[in-house]
């Protein structure tokens, strides 16, 4: 019998997690937006229940799994986080048509999207979202809420810090780079030799710095 899964954070991006679910065998048990302004219209066949204060304030979630569609970083690690202490699950979700080397070490929450290629003693934290076609070297470390865009090459003995997102296309070098900072950003395809500090948006063939984000602390 198929496990239900609800789906939080209804956007353009939703109908990707939906097919994604189902590709992993999941039955869809519902959706979720952050308000009301959408309750009871369905996306592909499946119903808006509520928002998210609906979800925490009259739903079961305890036992439930939950997978998060939001493209924000941090709101979706934020969300996740809740999810699990009202004892929800936030189960990995893997195309299977993405390669995982059996010496991959993953949290939970992660997604992983189709034709994905991820190398031996790869290390990625909660929350992390490895879109199609990207190439996640050997040794390389993402570390939680991190998103990868599409088409994307993360180099050998990189570090990912929190909440970074590199953009599609994107291309890692190994061997030239040993960080990504936290909160940073990689502009769509870059190519990045240089380490990138924390909260930096760089872009460009060779990658440089095009300005900063503030920090929000």
């Amino acid at each position: 019998m198929k496990e239900n899964i609800f789906i939080l954070g209804v956007g353009r991006n939703t109908p990707v997690y939906i097919d994604l679910a189902l590709s992993c065998n999941y039955e869809i048990g519902g959706l979720f937006h952050y308000n009301n302004e959408k309750n009871g219209l369905l996306i592909h066949g499946f119903e808006i229940l509520g928002s998210f204060e609906d979800l925490f304030s009259q739903y079961k979630i305890a036992g439930e799994n939950f997978a998060m569609s939001m493209g924000d970083n941090e709101i979706r690690r934020e969300v996740s986080l809740k999810i699990r202490e009202y004892g929800g699950k936030t189960p990995n979700l893997i195309n299977p048509t993405a390669y995982i080397s059996r010496f991959v070490e993953m949290g939970t929450g992660v997604i992983v999207h189709a034709n994905a290629s991820i190398q031996a003693d790869v290390i990625i934290g909660d929350d992390s979202v490895i879109s199609f076609n990207v190439d996640l070297v050997h040794n390389t470390i993402i570390d939680e809420g991190c998103f990868i865009a599409g088409g994307s090459i993360v180099g050998a003995y990189t570090h990912m810090k929190k909440y970074s997102f590199v953009g599609i296309g994107a291309k890692i070098v190994s061997g030239k780079v040993s960080t990504i900072g936290e909160n940073s950003m990689i502009g769509a395809g870059a190519v990045v030799l240089n380490d990138v500090p924390d909260y930096a948006i760089v872009a460009g063939v060779p990658a440089r710095i095009i300005k900063n984000i503030p920090r929000k602390y």
